[in-house]
């Protein structure tokens, strides 16, 4: 019975087992993995510059630019690096670089050197080939681009007279390349409202030859208006005229004569009638009244018969058929 029982927990042993080989060879592998990454790191170095100046270039780390120039002064008394890229968008750093070995030696290597632009951060390892040169690569992180650095020491002769120090010309060369980033952007915006720039230009023009229509328009209607009043000034001249005409006319046709004589007679008898009428009356002037009213009547159908002639001679000489040199009825 004994035996019966312990060998259920003996098979569960044996099927742990497969396992425990499997955590353990996981263990192993990040091991292996931690150590390589660790021995990969401590062989990135980047290389320990005796104290100067040096000069050289970027490649690769930006889009659109084949070089970057960069300079690197080595301070003696502090150990730290200026370190600067002659590019818009860089500014001068001061780096502390952490070193590796045991001492001051010129053997001896920093720790990768890490370097940023207002954007991106790139990674610098390599060593030096000579005491004047150095190259290597350059990583963007955490991960990106890949390209090289390279320069090499050079010898800045130094005056006794007042100059202009080298760390003040980098400064200034940095405000002029902030200056030129400004510009750029400054052009971009430009373009971008080019054609809002354009549009309002457009307006603008339409308006102007929207007022020279009007101001032309305006200039027509005008000379119209004053051609205008000169013709209605010389129609109511005419008017005048005519008026004048009519009235003329009447006194110097034939017709308008007899109007005028007839008139005058008819004011002047009945003048003498009422005259005759106002003093006293008597056989003898009512004869002479009769005798007068006869003449007068005689006078008036004579006047009568001359106008009914005359009517008849305008008729006749304004008929189409009438021919020159014919009479017509007697």
């Amino acid at each position: 019975m004994q035996s019966e029982y312990r060998a259920p927990e003996a098979a569960g042993r044996l099927g742990r087992m497969p396992l425990l080989y499997l955590v353990f060879g996981l263990l192993l592998v990040g091991a292996a993995m931690a150590a390589g990454s660790f021995w990969a790191q401590s062989h990135e170095h980047f290389p320990k510059l005796s104290a100067g100046h040096y000069v050289g270039y970027i490649t690769g780390v930006e889009e659109g630019r084949h070089r970057l120039p960069i300079y690197i002064q080595s301070q003696e008394s502090s150990g730290n690096l200026m370190f600067a890229v002659l590019a818009s968008g860089w500014a001068p750093q001061i780096l502390t670089p952490v070193t590796l070995g045991n001492g001051d030696s010129d053997t001896d290597f920093f720790l990768p050197l890490i370097v940023g632009s207002e954007n991106l951060r790139f990674k610098l390892v390599g060593e030096c080939a000579s005491a004047t040169h150095c190259a290597g690569k350059v990583y963007q992180q955490p991960k990106g681009r890949r390209g090289e650095w390279e320069f090499t020491r050079k010898e800045v002769e130094t005056g006794t007279g007042p100059q202009t120090s080298l760390e003040q010309w980098l400064r200034l060369r940095q405000a002029l390349l902030e200056i030129d980033r400004r510009i750029a952007e400054a052009e971009k915006m430009a373009e971008s409202q080019k054609g809002e720039i354009e549009r309002l230009t457009d307006i603008v023009t339409e308006g102007k030859g929207l007022k020279a229509k009007a101001d032309q328009k305006f200039d027509q209607v005008s000379v119209q208006l004053k051609a205008l009043r000169e013709k209605l000034r010389t129609k109511q001249q005419e008017v005048d005229n005519l008026e004048g005409q009519i009235a003329i006319s009447q006194r110097v046709t034939p017709m308008g004569k007899l109007v005028s004589l007839a008139r005058e007679t008819l004011e002047r008898e009945a003048r003498w009638v009422e005259s005759m009428l106002s003093g006293n009356p008597s056989r003898e002037n009512m004869e002479r009244v009769d005798a007068e009213f006869s003449k007068a009547q005689k006078l008036f159908d004579l006047k009568r018969q001359i106008a009914s002639e005359q009517d008849r001679i305008d008729r006749l000489a304004s008929a189409p058929d009438l021919r020159p040199g014919l009479e017509g009825p007697r």
